[in-house]
C-alpha cells in the first residue's frame, strides 16, 4: 500500500514539520513498524519512504492542525476537502504518525 500526499504535504514532510496525516478508512490501513512509499501520485516514483510508528482514532475537529502539518484549522480542512467530500468534526479518523526513512529527493540518504 502507498499513502499519497499533495505537493505542499510532500514539502512538509521532507522538511520535517509533517510526521502525522489523517485518513478516512473504515478501518486501519496500516500496522506499526511497516515501512509505506510515499507519493504524491500513481505515476511518479516514491518521494520517500515511511516508517509507521503509531495509530490512533479520533474526531476529525480534535485533530490538531499543527501535528499533521498545517499552520491552521482552515489550510487543515482545505486541504481535507481536496481529497475527501465532507468534513464532519463528529467523524472518526486515523490518524497515522510516521518517521522519514529514506528521503528519494536526496538521493537515498537517510533521514530524520
Amino acid at each position: 500500500m502507498t499513502l499519497y500526499f499533495n505537493k505542499k504535504q510532500k514539502e512538509r514532510i521532507l522538511s520535517g514539520k509533517m510526521i502525522k496525516t489523517c485518513r478516512a478508512w473504515k478501518n486501519a490501513q496500516v500496522q506499526v513498524g511497516q515501512i509505506k512509499k510515499a507519493k504524491t501520485n500513481r505515476i511518479l516514483p516514491p518521494f520517500a519512504f515511511l516508517r509507521i510508528k503509531g495509530i490512533s482514532e479520533e474526531e476529525l475537529g480534535n485533530v490538531n492542525p499543527k501535528e499533521v502539518g498545517f499552520e491552521s484549522k482552515e489550510d487543515f480542512r482545505e486541504t481535507w476537502l481536496d481529497c475527501y467530500p465532507l468534513w464532519d468534526n463528529r467523524q472518526e479518523v486515523w490518524v497515522v504518525r510516521f518517521k522519514v526513512i529514506e528521503n528519494k529527493e536526496e538521493n537515498g540518504k537517510e533521514e530524520r
